[in-house]
């Protein structure tokens, strides 16, 4: 709450190009006329830090939050029947990926004005948004403290917290489940730095279009869990989530290469077809959640449950990390795509088929997933433990996230951010031999 009221009131600034004042914002920044540089700010981007950093600590708090409710999830969904365990938990994904459209809706009405590429005459502050979000926040602290109910019980020590955590960390089931999390969404999780601009100056996106297709999307996904919750908890994991990642390379693909080599740019087109992603996309993201109901051990509901969680989602900005240093080699950045030449288009084809052959290659790892429920029992009873593999886990998490929170921040402090590994084109200033600062 602290940080959204403090982002709130805090200015932005004017944005890298005056849509209302310059025709010229789609232009490269080479050639554009000296008479129009006026109307572009170029420290815009290194004014996002202030907020970049205290978005971090938001996304903390929520992940708090969010750990103590999966905790109180997991000890309801063990306690379906076997037939029907995940239905629970298919319930609240649907609850909460639907009650996302709300914020799609902010921005599919509220920022959709000239600044923001949009074709309203109107548009929200860029700091209504938080403001927005501060009201439900407001919310959910007054019905805590007046409203919630809880069971009071003896707490645990750490110590004996610890060490029943420590148990199920050496089981093999665990660090083999958080080994293919995280590998597999690594690999899963190879995207482009590319696809921002592409969808803006090839595909002609407007902010309105783009939410609304979200809000759809949304629903779509929404949709496709109850039909999982329904009649696809006994569905063979390992299948269900090859054919969901294989359709999601064949739709995005096609969509994706007919816009680049322009026989096709159309921002309805680019969104509209690619709404079909949404149901490999919740067809994977369920399934692959399961699993963690069935190895999560009474007393340490949240904590397993929360690091099943951390290693899948740690492996989203470590895969930003290895793609960024990738396409730091190719000319795919903004100013690049507003050229749009033939080099151009080459090498936003290759990052691209970087990307989709990682996504495929994320299959290899399914080995590592048992089938089905019984499977994941059946290693949780018989594989044994290794506490060689359970500090190796605990080291290897400690590890890749402190080099992925290091990256990611690199990237968004001028001083560092050309480097590569933070996603820079690796150029120094000749002079100092330091990042250059315009």
């Amino acid at each position: 709450m602290i940080c959204l009221s403090v982002m709130v009131f805090s200015p932005f600034g004017e944005p890298f190009c005056n849509r209302e004042k310059t025709k010229y914002c789609a232009t490269p920044l080479e050639k554009v006329p000296k008479s129009e540089l006026q109307y572009f700010n170029l420290s815009a981007p290194d004014n996002g830090t202030h907020f970049i950093l205290l978005s971090m600590f938001i996304a903390l708090g929520y992940v708090l939050a969010a750990s103590a409710s999966d905790a109180l999830l997991v000890e309801y969904a063990q306690r379906e029947p076997v037939a029907i365990r995940g239905r629970i938990q298919t319930a609240v994904y649907t609850v909460r990926t639907l009650t996302a459209i709300l914020a799609y809706l902010v921005t599919a009405f509220g920022l959709n004005g000239p600044n923001y590429a949009g074709s309203f005459s109107f548009a929200l502050s860029p700091n209504a948004p938080y403001g927005i979000c501060l009201v439900p926040c407001v919310l959910v602290v007054l019905s805590t403290v007046f409203l919630l109910v809880e069971k009071k019980t003896e707490p645990s020590s750490f110590a004996q917290w610890w060490g029943i955590f420590w148990e199920s960390l050496q089981s093999r089931v665990m660090w083999q489940i958080c080994f293919f999390r995280f590998v597999s969404n690594v690999f899963y999780g190879i995207s482009t730095t590319a696809g921002y601009p592409v969808a803006t100056y090839w595909a002609g996106v407007e902010p309105l279009n783009d939410s609304l297709m979200d809000v759809i999307g949304k629903m779509l996904f929404a949709g496709i869990l109850v039909v999982v919750g329904k009649w696809g908890l006994n569905w063979n994991w390992r299948w269900s989530i090859a054919a969901a990642t294989i359709g999601m390379v064949i739709i995005d693909g096609f969509v994706t290469y007919m816009v680049i080599w322009d026989v096709v740019r159309n921002q309805w087109f680019f969104t509209g077809v690619t709404l079909a992603e949404n149901i490999p996309g919740g067809i994977r993201f369920i399934v692959s959640t399961y699993v963690a109901v069935e190895i999560a051990d009474k007393g340490n509901e949240g904590a397993t449950y929360g690091l099943l969680s951390t290693v899948s989602n740690l492996a989203t900005p470590f895969a930003s990390m290895i793609y960024k240093y990738i396409n730091s080699y190719f000319k795919v950045r903004q100013n690049d795509v507003k050229s749009d030449t033939v080099e151009v288009r080459w090498d936003v084809t290759y990052v691209y088929l970087i990307s989709y052959g990682c996504n495929v290659g994320s299959l290899f790892w399914l080995f590592l997933l048992p089938p089905q429920k019984a499977e994941v029992q059946a290693l949780k009873a018989r594989g044994g433990k290794s506490k060689v593999a359970g500090l190796i886990l605990v080291v290897t998490f400690v590890t890749c996230l402190t080099f992925a929170v290091s990256s990611n921040i690199m990237s968004i402090f001028p001083s560092t951010k050309c480097y590569r590994i933070a996603g820079g084109n690796g150029v120094l200033d000749p002079k100092t031999g330091k990042c250059p600062l315009k």
